[in-house]
């Protein structure tokens, strides 16, 4: 379980612990989220928890119902699979842009961002999440397209939802592979392989992804 620390902001507090649940599955999709009750566990006011909330709910991991509160986001197998798709055609024209635009230093920085994925491979889910969206988000930042990352940007709310659904798939081998693969090809200066690499590592995980919500009989519903 997340532990409460108690922190200068008491709202980023809440928000971290309640992110962090939501990420490990603590806090199951579809589960509702009442603020007394997380104010009473946490023992904070309201009003923080109600900024936290607020925070999840732009992010896309919470949703509202009018007189019924906030619930945890479930997104549908077709709109988990537009998403990926969609995520496959923007990073992998970003990798493609960064192979050909990336200085020695950013390149440097990359493979710093590569490592920090393997250092918190046994750290809360959330820390891992966090690596591995700022190793992709950098690789768009590099490509030098301030519109491509832009979108990319707006897309990862999604992405950052559906992350709950892969918590066993961050530390496995072929996962580490194919970030490093990517990392090789764009240090390489190889635009066609860096494109392939992203490709093939997004369309990785889009297939596992939607086989498991169709396995789950999660349907277009959100409460």
């Amino acid at each position: 379980m997340s532990a409460f620390r108690r922190p200068a902001t008491l709202s980023a507090e809440v928000y971290r612990v309640v992110r962090n649940r939501i990420l490990s599955g603590e806090i199951a999709p579809g589960a509702r989220i009442f603020e007394k009750d997380v104010a009473a566990e946490l023992g904070v006011s309201r009003t923080p928890v109600r900024e936290a909330v607020h925070r999840l709910v732009q992010e896309g991991l919470l949703g509202l119902e009018a007189n019924r509160g906030a619930f945890v986001r479930v997104m549908s197998p077709q709109e988990a699979f537009d998403t990926y798709e969609l995520r496959e055609d923007l990073e992998g024209r970003a990798a493609r842009l960064a192979a050909q635009r990336a200085s020695r230093a950013q390149v440097t920085r990359l493979e710093e961002k590569l490592e920090l994925m393997h250092e918190v491979r046994d750290r809360e889910y959330a820390e891992q999440i966090n690596a591995d969206m700022d190793f992709h988000h950098y690789i768009a930042e590099i490509s030098g397209n301030a519109p491509l990352l832009r979108v990319i940007e707006s897309l990862n709310v999604q992405v950052t939802n559906l992350k709950v659904y892969t918590r066993d798939l961050n530390n496995t081998p072929s996962t580490a592979q194919q970030h490093r693969a990517l990392y090789e090809a764009i240090a390489a200066g190889d635009p066609e392989l860096a494109q392939a690499a992203a490709r093939e590592h997004i369309r990785t995980f889009r297939d596992l992804l939607q086989e498991r919500l169709e396995a789950r009989n999660i349907g277009g519903t959100e409460k």
